[in-house]
């Protein structure tokens, strides 16, 4: 990304290539983006809420840690009644 340009006292213009602009949008490529997503001339990017985004994710790293694996914890609980479910109920005839 490159300053070309500025606008009044707080403004730039700058040149940046596709994959820049996607990164910038919090995108890992174009390649994950939907055509209406993608950079378009007019289109404006909301930088400052990504950057809110990511501020408060970096701010609570412990707390998302804390809670991504409680997630894993569940998760596996499922997956554990999941595949208990799926196991056929076997009946065991008792003769006398």
């Amino acid at each position: 990304m490159r300053i070309i340009g500025k606008t009044g006292s707080s403004g730039f213009i700058v040149t940046a290539g596709m994959e820049e602009l996607c990164q910038v949008m919090g995108f890992h490529s174009s390649y994950g983006m939907k055509d209406s997503e993608k950079p378009d001339v007019g289109r404006d990017i909301k930088v400052s809420d990504l950057y809110q985004a990511l501020s408060v994710s970096r701010e609570r790293r412990e707390e998302i840690a804390k809670l991504a694996n409680q997630l894993r914890t569940v998760a596996g609980r499922v997956d554990s009644i999941n595949q208990a479910l799926a196991s056929p109920i076997v009946e065991v005839e008792v003769k006398s």
